[in-house]
């Protein structure tokens, strides 16, 4: 049969999007009781603005095109950077900490990942305003907890922190999993194997106070193709699967780029897996 619809992309019947939005909304009752409130940003942006947020990876899989007036633009590969932008341009008198959550596509070219979609559906949230290790442990409790409100039991989260010192040729080696070439396995465990003062100590500590800590294990071999993480890192797992369902991580200098110095940190689960894995 002859595919009429672009590569990486589907279409939804009734039935299917009957499930997806029940499901949909079921993650974001579970964010409207952490007090996150929702957000829309554009699906075009121009791609000057969102440049600010893309790593050397993430260039490459963006997509491009120009308007009539001969502007680049970029179909949103991500929904971080545009809410930073919103942020700094139109919320900088909120109370702070500033919480908020979205639902909606984002196009990318296909990676290195197993997966082929172009288009993909992520929701998401946003804690602005906070840093320390309580607001990094409040979006990883988010996480896990709408993770359990669709169902899911059997999960991951391995959870690592952005190396500084990293050569880009080491970065991408770390991107494909490519440890010969690195040269070295990076440890992957409980937390015993960070050191007693490092920054994560203080997260775990309030995983395990409030008993989420059975989800997680710590990998020091965490990278992401994003450019503007800056401190802790994790990503989600169907155990069963082994597939990424979602990731998230720091980002304090992202919302400075657009003017307005503001910690922040999030995460998005991606819903096209999620429902391509286990039918959500």
């Amino acid at each position: 049969m002859r595919n009429f619809t672009p590569f990486g992309v589907r279409d939804f019947t009734p039935t299917e999007t009957n499930k997806f939005k029940k499901n949909v909304r079921k993650i974001e009752s579970e964010f409207e009781k952490w007090d996150y409130q929702q957000i829309i940003t554009p699906t075009i942006e121009y791609y000057k603005t969102l440049e600010k947020g893309m790593g050397p990876q993430l260039k490459k899989r963006v997509e491009t095109f120009k308007n009539s007036n001969g502007d680049v633009m970029v179909i949103r590969p991500d929904h971080t950077t545009p809410i930073a932008r919103l942020v700094a341009n139109r919320m900088k008198e909120e109370e702070k900490p500033i919480r908020l959550y979205y639902n909606g596509p984002i196009v990318r070219s296909p990676g290195q990942e197993v997966v082929t979609e172009m288009e993909s559906f992520q929701a998401g949230i946003e804690c602005i305003g906070l840093e320390g290790p309580e607001a990094d442990a409040e979006v990883i409790m988010v996480c896990i907890s709408a993770l359990l409100k669709l169902g899911y039991t059997s999960f991951g989260i391995d959870i690592g922190y952005i190396q500084k010192n990293l050569t880009k040729k080491n970065q991408d080696l770390l991107i494909k999993q490519d440890y010969v070439g690195l040269g070295y396995i990076p440890k992957r465990g409980g937390v015993d194997i960070l050191p007693s003062n490092h920054a994560l100590m203080d997260v775990y500590k309030i995983l395990k106070k409030n008993k989420m800590d059975q989800y997680i294990t710590f990998n020091m071999g965490i990278t992401r193709e994003l450019g503007y993480y800056t401190g802790i890192i994790f990503e989600c797992y169907l155990s069963e699967k082994g597939f990424l369902i979602g990731s998230g991580g720091r980002y304090d200098n992202l919302i400075q780029d657009f003017g307005y110095p503001c910690p922040a940190v999030g995460f998005a689960l991606n819903l096209s897996r999620l429902q391509l894995y286990r039918g959500i």
